[in-house]
Order: structure tokens, then C-alpha cells, then sequence
């Protein structure tokens, strides 16, 4: 088969039922990527609240996957980044709690050489 925008470069495959070839479809990735799936990109709309928009500085969510942090890390930096603007020393506190935890899991794999279960 032959991509009608294509020619006949790559291999067509289905995408819900329609023929696309893979330049296609990365055409749309790279669309949806600068756009966001709905068309407006991510980091310029927030969803309950202004406590994670800093400006021209990054999202907390892009320091996360750019540094790959895991699920304490992220909920550590999360609390710390926004304190001031959301919840003061409450959200201090929950990195705190967050932190005891991960210590613990630490410790826990570092004493037992595995991962805790």
C-alpha cells in the first residue's frame, strides 16, 4: 500500500481504522507534543490552582521527568516547590512526611540489600 501523503515511503499501518504511514504518525506525535492532546499545551493552563505556575521558570512536572525522580522524590520536590504559594508549613510538613518514609524504604534496602516489600 502507498501512503497518499507519502508516496511510498514506510509502511502503512492502522490508526482507528484509518491507512497512515509512520512518517504520518509522527507528524501527529510531534503535533500533539508541541500542542498537547487537546490543543493548548500543558504548562500554559493549570487546573486548581496558580501554586505551580512560576512564571517563565519550569513546571514542577518537566524538573520531574527531566531529572527521572520517582514517586517520593516527586511528592518531596512537589511540597517544597509550592509551600509558599499553597499551604505554607503544612506542605512542609507533608515533604517531611514523605521524606521519613523514603528514608525508611532506604534504609530498609541499604541494611537488607533488596527492596522492601
Amino acid at each position: 500500500m502507498i501512503c497518499p501523503r507519502h508516496g511510498d515511503q514506510n509502511i502503512i499501518v492502522q490508526n482507528n481504522g484509518t491507512r497512515v504511514c509512520f512518517d504520518c504518525l509522527d507528524e501527529k506525535a510531534r503535533e500533539v507534543t508541541a500542542k498537547g492532546t487537546f490543543g493548548q499545551h500543558p504548562n500554559e493552563k493549570q487546573v486548581g490552582g496558580e501554586h505551580y505556575k512560576r512564571g517563565d521558570g519550569p513546571q514542577h512536572w518537566d524538573m520531574v521527568y527531566e531529572f527521572d525522580l520517582d514517586y517520593f522524590q516527586g511528592n518531596i520536590t512537589k511540597y517544597l516547590f509550592r509551600w509558599r504559594q499553597k499551604n505554607g508549613v503544612e506542605d512542609l510538613k507533608k515533604a517531611q512526611h514523605y521524606l521519613e518514609k523514603y528514608l525508611q524504604i532506604a534504609e530498609m534496602e541499604v541494611a537488607t540489600g533488596k527492596r522492601p516489600k
